[in-house]
């Protein structure tokens, strides 16, 4: 039996067929508790794809391009899971700014 002074994050039930529950910072890192949708997955890596195309511009930019697509995927944070087709849409979209982004020069991003 565990201790709970030790484990203070660890939830046990006493029923057998209930999983117990560990708090996320129990996890191994990188491990995640989480399971994603393919499309959030591609959502995850496209957002993220995005912060380290804008870490690659000059200093002064890099904080508007960051900026700039925290906001643009907030700004689509409310779009509901079962709109397939619309996520599949902002998907194709940003993909297409990413490849703006990625340009040595690129000021296209700034635009809608």
């Amino acid at each position: 039996m565990l201790n709970r002074r030790h484990h203070p994050k660890i939830t046990i039930r006493d029923r057998s067929s209930v999983p117990r529950t560990l708090n996320p910072i129990s996890l191994p890192l990188g491990m995640s508790a989480v399971r994603h949708s393919g499309l959030q997955k591609q959502v995850l890596s496209l957002y993220r794809k995005c912060l380290r195309a804008a870490r690659t511009k000059a200093p002064e930019q890099r904080v508007l391009f960051v900026n700039l697509i925290r906001d643009r995927f907030r700004e689509h944070v409310k779009v509901p899971r079962a709109d397939v087709i619309r996520i599949e849409y902002l998907l194709r979209k940003g993909n297409k700014q990413l490849d703006n982004l990625q340009a040595p020069e690129s000021k296209a991003l700034l635009h809608h």
